[in-house]
């Protein structure tokens, strides 16, 4: 057999079921012999211990939003005119319509600005896309270069090089 009888949560619930079958029987015996203070002193029992339940619950409460105001330091609020108040939430008002999206023009706004920036991170990939074409195709031209000669018997590579060379030359005076 299983040990489901010894099992702390069956033990609660079945002391509290024997426990309210006694009351029972008590005020059953009460109510048998003429007796109805006895249910009427069960029921001031029960609520003065409600009672006491509430009010321990409370003071624990009170206990610890104490602590807290003692952890926490205070400082008074500096009075305000309620003109001061009101401009200070007029104020605020308007810092939170600039930050939260409440119109369908802001909201196109936004649409562009993330259009516009899917296009430009759109650019920057096909710029770096076309410079590692550039440097792949630096590197074959080289690899290839290694092995030819030209008709001078000057190594391709050299003449490659020379002619990069001149092309920066250029550049800079170009720049100038």
């Amino acid at each position: 057999m299983g040990k489901g009888c010894r099992h702390p949560t069956y033990i609660k619930i079945r002391s509290k079921r024997q426990d309210v079958t006694k009351a029972m029987e008590k005020s059953a015996q009460a109510l048998k012999e003429g007796n109805t203070n006895f249910t009427k002193q069960l029921l001031e029992n029960h609520r003065a211990k409600k009672q006491i339940q509430a009010q321990m619950k409370l003071q624990q409460i009170q206990d610890a939003s104490q602590a807290i105001q003692e952890l926490l330091p205070t400082k008074a609020p500096p009075e305000k005119s309620k003109e001061e108040m009101y401009k200070a939430n007029q104020e605020r008002l308007k810092e939170l319509a600039e930050i939260q999206p409440t119109s369908y023009e802001h909201a196109i706004k936004l649409s562009e600005e993330r259009r516009r920036r899917i296009a430009l991170e759109k650019e920057r990939i096909a710029a770096e896309n076309q410079t590692i074409k550039e440097k792949r195709e630096m590197r074959n031209r080289a690899r290839k270069a290694r092995f030819k000669f030209t008709i001078k018997g000057q190594p391709v590579m050299e003449a490659y090089i020379a002619s990069l060379l001149k092309q920066i030359e250029k550049s800079q005076k170009e720049q100038e």
